[in-house]
């Protein structure tokens, strides 16, 4: 029998009550703690020690008068026994004491009930001092052997596992015998990824040999492949720096799916080596590790700049007819845009001749444009009564007032009167301007008058606030 520890020596004394109890309920409650018995145990060792009590095995709850009976003194060792299944109960008066043991039965092993006089065991068997030696050594020996899954408790004996040196390696056994643990000469555990390792530096046998997923496989040139879900080892060159999928060697056209990762540059002061379409390749930097930069044109020309001692940048390196060294020349031949010169508000000095492209390009004279021209960009608009109308709005959103021509229809006087609002508003609103008005009157806002939501006007019968007169007025308004 393989003995399952108990949790204290208190847990193997059970009492057998006149209630029929599981025996796993028992040792609970004799130590104290439950004991955590697991199902697979199929192993009992009973000793009854102060009088008779009644089990079953098979599930039935057995009583004082049915199950079978172990008398006072009975040893018995039952074998491939549900413990789960086991319930007892005393056969007489009293409780009994009862002394267990557990664990799993070994395929050999058999039952064996020892009787007070003898019985099934051998001259011997059930006398006490028999039955006290033969507990302590089985404890002895429980206390060295554990089940498998069970729990580890601090203090567990064992018993120390010999291992046979093996320098080289050979087979000990038979395929399918048992056989010992291995060592090298140092004591160190020989282990290998499956049963064959590979000396360092050795050649390495694709799809034969074992290995242990930790080194590298010295592979520049044809790579082998492998399946999804193989074991297999990562590359090296040859002088065994590891080969990453995210690095691409210098000239050379990049593996398919893999990320470049070029960071570096390489210093070529002299003959730059070029690379072919598709290439990686490394950026060129000098001795003191400054970047080289040229600027490549459409045409695929590409040239440098030159900066003088004075660290001032020389836009052409050499003369060009009609231009001098150092000279800007801004062509604005298509007339696309507008050229602006800007010096951050300063002014611009100009040291030699300024030739402008004028208009009058025989007499080469600058010509000034007085603005505004005539046409509607330079003008500003006009909102205009088309018949003799009360108000209108000049512009529904900001803008700015620049003059009025307004004529009052009526003989009494009218106030125009303008509002910053995108809509006529309402009587008694009060306006931004107010201007009497008898017959005619004019006025006009040179710089703008700025109106920040809209222009409306009206006519109004009083001064400050909108009291909208007859549609009897008619207003030329200029805005912009």
């Amino acid at each position: 029998m393989y003995i399952f520890k108990l949790p204290n020596a208190a847990a193997s004394k059970i009492s057998v009550t006149s209630t029929a109890t599981l025996l796993s309920a028992l040792i609970d409650t004799a130590g104290g703690t439950p004991a955590n018995l697991m199902g697979k145990l199929n192993a009992i060792d009973i000793v009854v020690e102060d009088g008779d009590i009644r089990v079953l095995f098979e599930g039935n709850v057995p009583t004082a008068l049915n199950g079978v009976l172990l008398e006072n003194g009975t040893t018995a060792s039952f074998r491939g026994v549900p413990l789960s299944k086991m319930r007892l109960i005393r056969a007489g008066g009293a409780d009994v004491a009862c002394s267990v043991q557990v664990g799993q039965a070994d395929p050999s092993e058999s039952t064996v009930v020892s009787t007070p006089g003898g019985g099934g065991g051998g001259g011997g068997d059930a006398t006490a001092a028999n039955q006290a030696s033969q507990i302590v050594l089985e404890t002895t020996i429980a206390s060295a052997v554990h089940l498998e899954d069970a729990v580890a408790v601090s203090g567990d004996a064992g018993t120390a596992a010999l291992a046979v040196r093996n320098d080289a390696g050979t087979a000990l056994a038979a395929d399918g015998d048992y056989t010992n643990l291995q060592t090298d000469s140092l004591g160190r555990l020989r282990v290998t990824g499956g049963g064959t390792s590979n000396v360092d530096d050795s050649a390495f046998t694709v799809a034969t040999d074992s290995i242990v997923p930790t080194g590298l496989l010295a592979d520049e040139t044809a790579t082998d492949s492998i399946d999804e879900g193989d074991v297999g080892l990562p590359r090296m060159t040859l002088n065994r720096r590891q080969i990453n999928a995210s690095e691409t060697s210098d000239d050379a056209a990049p593996e398919t799916g893999t990320k470049p990762s070029l960071g570096g540059f390489v210093f070529d002061d002299t003959a730059p080596d070029s690379v072919d379409e598709g290439d990686a390749g490394y950026g060129r930097m000098s001795a003191n590790r400054n970047q080289y930069e040229t600027i490549r044109d459409a045409a695929g020309n590409e040239r440098g700049v030159n900066v003088t001692a004075a660290n001032e940048l020389n836009v052409l390196a050499s003369a060009q007819p009609g231009v001098d060294v150092g000279d800007v020349t801004v062509n604005n031949a298509g007339g696309a845009a507008a050229v602006n010169i800007q010096d951050g508000g300063n002014s611009i000095s100009v040291d030699g001749t300024v030739t402008f492209a004028a208009e009058d390009l025989t007499n080469d004279l600058l010509q000034t444009v007085v603005k505004p021209l005539a046409v509607a960009d330079y003008s500003p608009e006009l909102d205009t009564s088309a018949a003799v109308e009360a108000s209108s709005v000049t512009k529904a959103s900001a803008g700015n007032l620049y003059g009025v021509t307004f004529s009052n229809g009526n003989a009494a006087t009218r106030y125009l009167q303008f509002f910053n609002s995108a809509t006529v508003p309402a009587d008694a609103t009060v306006p931004v301007i107010t201007i009497a008005c008898g017959q005619t009157v004019a006025v006009e806002w040179p710089k703008g008058r700025f109106f920040s939501t809209g222009i409306a006007w009206c006519n109004s019968s009083t001064q400050n606030s909108k009291t909208i007169g007859a549609a009897d007025s008619l207003a030329d308004v200029s805005f912009k």
